[in-house]
């Protein structure tokens, strides 16, 4: 609870003009680190659920979403086989871990059946509402 305590101070009070997410996680995983438990990775595809969980948590103060959001990065974190590089590397490439997540769903949307024009997005038709759909079908990145 500290750790993501120290996460959202960090990332809520925004004290540098760059970086203050990355400082965030930092603080985050040097306590978890301090708690001896697991560091907790946010994967670069499971960055909008992160963010998006991240606003709720400011702008609704209900933290739910973003406490089950780290709780799935720590679980996945785990599961990586860190023992060495290459290991690392295929596990990150196997999750599509490393993958851009806006780019990888537009760039899919299409073989899902979604046709979603990007100046829409900020119309009727909004982003988690394609994501959802998109996460619903068999064609979204793999998580561990």
């Amino acid at each position: 609870a500290r750790a993501v305590f120290l996460m959202f101070l960090a990332s809520e009070v925004h004290p540098f003009a760059d970086g203050n997410g990355r400082i965030a996680r930092i603080m985050m995983n040097a306590e978890l680190a301090r708690a001896n438990e697991v560091r907790i990775i946010i994967p670069t595809v499971y960055r909008l659920n992160y963010l998006a969980a991240l606003k709720a948590a400011t702008h609704t103060g209900n933290d739910g979403a973003l406490i089950a959001t780290l709780a799935f990065a720590r679980t996945w974190t785990s599961r990586i086989d860190f023992s060495d590089r290459h290991t690392a590397e295929a596990d990150l490439a196997r999750t599509n871990a490393l993958r851009d997540a806006q780019g990888w769903f537009r760039k899919h949307l299409v073989a899902v059946g979604l046709v979603v024009v990007e100046e829409h997005l900020g119309g009727r038709t909004t982003l988690a509402t394609v994501l959802s759909e998109v996460e619903a079908s068999d064609r979204v990145p793999t998580y561990l």
